[in-house]
C-alpha cells in the first residue's frame, strides 16, 4: 500500500514540476551572493539551502521506496543520489567540526548542488539532443585540444628563442611570472594570451630592447660554449 502510494506520487506530473522549480530556485539561491555580504543575509540563504537539501533528500527516499532496486539502474537517479549523499556527508563533517578549516568542502558542496541544474536536460528533448551531440563530439574535442597544446608547445620554444632576453624593467605586463625566459613561463604566458588577457600589452613589452644584463650573460654562455 505504501509503495503504491509512493509510485503514484513520484510519477505524478506535479511532483516533477515541483522538483524542477526547486532546482531552479536552488540555482538562484546559490548565485545570490556578493562581496561583503551581511551575516543576516547569509543566515537566510543557509535556511533556504537546508530546506532544499531536505526536499531533495525526501525526493530520493520516496523514489527509493517506490522503485526499490530499480532506482539505481537509472543514471539520473544515481546522479541525484550521489549529490544528496555527498551533501549530507559534507554537512555532517562540517557540523562535527572535522573539516572546519577545509574550505574545499564548501566548494565541493556548491559544485554538487549547482550540478542539479543538469536534470533539466532530462525533461527537454531538444536539450537532450544537444547534450548527446556534445558527448559524442568529446573525443574529437580532445584531439583538437591536444593539437592546440602542441601548437602552444611549438610557439613556446619559438618565444624563448626570440624574446628570452627582453628587458622586463618598465614592462607593463611582463614580469617574473609572465615572460619567455623559461619554457614553463613561456607556456603559461601563451595560454594566458590565448584567453585574450592583456595579449596586446605583452606584445608591446616583447618589442622592448634586450636587457643588458641578460645580453651579457648570453654572450658569456655563448663564449663558454665556443671555448
Amino acid at each position: 500500500m505504501l509503495r503504491n502510494a509512493m509510485i503514484h506520487l513520484t510519477e505524478h506530473s506535479y511532483f516533477d514540476t515541483f522538483i524542477m522549480v526547486c532546482i531552479l530556485a536552488n540555482t538562484f539561491v546559490l548565485g545570490f551572493v556578493w562581496y561583503m555580504q551581511s551575516q543576516d543575509i547569509l543566515d537566510v540563504l543557509n535556511v533556504f539551502n537546508y530546506a532544499f537539501m531536505i526536499i531533495f533528500t525526501i525526493e530520493a527516499v520516496l523514489k527509493i521506496i517506490a522503485q526499490r532496486a530499480h532506482y539505481f539502474t537509472d543514471s539520473w537517479n544515481l546522479f541525484d543520489f550521489t549529490v544528496v549523499a555527498m551533501t549530507i556527508v559534507i554537512l555532517g563533517i562540517t557540523w562535527a567540526g572535522i573539516g572546519k578549516d577545509l574550505e574545499i568542502l564548501g566548494t565541493i558542496l556548491r559544485t554538487l548542488r549547482i550540478g542539479r541544474v543538469f536534470r533539466l536536460i532530462k525533461k527537454q528533448e531538444k536539450l537532450q539532443a544537444i547534450f548527446k551531440t556534445l558527448i559524442d563530439a568529446t573525443p574529437s574535442m580532445a584531439s583538437l585540444g591536444l593539437l592546440l597544446m602542441l601548437l602552444i608547445f611549438m610557439f613556446s620554444i619559438i618565444g624563448i628563442a626570440q624574446f628570452a632576453l627582453t628587458d622586463l624593467n618598465g614592462a607593463s605586463e611582463m614580469n617574473q611570472h609572465v615572460n619567455f625566459q623559461s619554457f614553463g613561463a613561456a607556456f603559461l604566458t601563451l595560454i594566458r594570451c590565448s584567453t585574450g588577457e592583456a595579449w596586446n600589452s605583452i606584445m608591446l613589452d616583447s618589442a622592448q630592447s634586450f636587457s643588458i644584463m641578460y645580453q651579457c650573460e648570453a654572450n658569456e654562455s655563448f663564449e663558454t660554449m665556443i671555448a
